[in-house]
């Protein structure tokens, strides 16, 4: 009788071991609630010359929101805990009419998405400039949960 359970206990703990052996640490953050370092990509293009001329305004004004919210902007991917990317969502209508989302995501250093957020409701691309770049940005990342506290805040 005893034979059985030790069998069935032999076999549970290979499963087990099974499972710890397949199962790999994660390289990243599984939620922004762990991020404080966070590098921020060029915009993609978007084709839409209206957008395109705003990358470095929707580059600018990530950093310093970012920044304003308490988290570090880093120079390099490799510095950071996860990764932002923008990209601007084109809606062409039918009469030849171009209105336009800006579209945020973080990743973390695997690749996995973090959080998506936009700007809401698309504008006509006349619209946008340096301001209405700022509050989507603004609108966008107030979504952000605080940041992870600095190794050094402990101590």
């Amino acid at each position: 009788m005893s034979h059985p359970r030790r069998l069935f206990s032999l076999v549970l703990g290979l499963l087990a071991l099974g499972v710890v052996g397949c199962s790999s640490p994660s390289e990243g953050p599984s939620s922004l609630a762990t991020v404080r370092k966070v590098f921020v990509t060029d915009t993609q293009a978007s084709g839409v010359g209206e957008a395109d001329a705003l990358g470095d305004s929707v580059h600018d004004a990530a950093v310093r929101e970012l920044v304003r919210r308490g988290y570090q902007a880093t120079a390099t991917a490799a510095e950071a805990q996860a990764t932002l990317r923008s990209s601007w969502r084109v809606n062409k209508a039918a009469d030849g009419r171009v209105s336009l989302a800006l579209s945020i995501t973080f990743f973390d250093p695997s690749g996995r998405r973090l959080l998506s957020t936009d700007s809401g409701t698309a504008l006509s691309a006349n619209f946008w400039n340096d301001s209405t770049v700022r509050r989507a940005i603004e609108q966008a990342l107030a979504r952000l949960p605080r940041p992870a506290p600095s190794p050094s805040a402990g101590k």
